[in-house]
């Protein structure tokens, strides 16, 4: 079941203010699951893999060309200057300190000095290994996916990306909640609607349905609501 797939029509009157509701269900997901800061962030990283490793990449590619870096060139794509080059981006987009090590480790493991595609000295790539692997660039696509895949389990790590849905807009930015809005509404500091719309027996449907959601769903739904109730 889905957040979007909630659907309340009881009509009996609660008077209870808007964030106070809010924290209430908050604080309901929070009883039944446990949930932990670094829970939440864990829950976070595994949807965002595949979108933060997007992201970043597209913008490493907006500045290739910009550094005098042929993608179509195996020595070049596989060189320091092209690590560099996204250390750099990683650092500019905001990422955590560690996050670049862990990008060094993955970048070492995969095309290291004496790796499967890399000879003795780190510096001339294998040609047939790096071709049979499908190029240069599918490459260094695998190093920044693995780079995600691994700090997605360090918890808080991966939240420290301003902008995982590339969408322009701080995602956690510094003393608020999530600044994109998630599923079902928009950000923090929009209307939250009307309290006196729930009643008692709609109250406990929310409650049996987020009951059923999966754990990365309440995750997201405590997490969600708590940037609304701030």
């Amino acid at each position: 079941m889905r957040i979007d797939e909630i659907i309340v029509n009881d009509k009996s009157v609660v008077n209870e203010a808007p964030v106070g509701l809010m924290k209430r269900a908050g604080n309901f997901l929070q009883s039944k699951i446990g949930l932990t800061k670094d829970m939440r962030a864990r829950g976070q990283g595994k949807r965002d893999v595949s979108q933060i490793a997007n992201n970043i990449s597209t913008k490493v590619n907006q500045k290739v060309g910009q550094a005098g870096i042929d993608n179509k060139d195996m020595n070049q794509m596989l060189s320091q200057d092209y690590k560099d080059l996204v250390l750099g981006v990683i650092k500019e987009i905001g990422m955590a300190p560690e996050f670049a090590k862990v990008y060094d480790q993955e970048w070492n493991k995969l095309l290291g000095q004496g790796s499967k595609y890399m000879d003795d000295t780190g510096k001339i790539p294998k040609t047939n290994s790096v071709q049979a692997a499908g190029g240069a660039q599918k490459l260094v696509d695998q190093v920044l996916l693995n780079t995600v895949q691994q700090a997605s389990k360090i918890p808080g790590l991966i939240n420290n990306l301003p902008d995982a849905d590339g969408d322009g807009e701080p995602d956690q930015p510094k003393g608020g909640g999530a600044g994109g809005g998630g599923a079902g509404g928009g950000g923090a500091g929009q209307p939250l609607g009307n309290p006196q719309a729930v009643g008692g027996p709609a109250q406990q449907a929310v409650a049996g349905a987020l009951e059923k959601l999966d754990p990365d769903l309440q995750a997201f739904a405590f997490q969600y609501l708590q940037s609304k109730a701030q």
